[in-house]
């Protein structure tokens, strides 16, 4: 699949994210440790290892004020 807007871009990560809940694995999304959101928000992404933009910024959908 060829993601050609931001907005397409966060449906899909939310797609991903929930997953493990329809799955049943967790009840929560951010509960899954193996997922880019589990990681941030267990972790505060404290090894930075996780791109917080996610390439937003190129579809003028990012904004780090708020």
């Amino acid at each position: 699949m060829i993601v050609q807007e931001g907005a397409s871009l966060v449906n899909l990560l939310a797609y991903v994210d929930l997953n493990p809940v329809r799955a049943g694995l967790v009840r929560k999304p951010e509960d899954y440790r193996w997922s880019g959101l589990g990681y941030l928000v267990q972790t505060g992404n404290r090894a930075g290892l996780l791109d917080l933009d996610l390439g937003l910024k190129e579809w003028n959908e990012f904004d780090p004020k708020g």
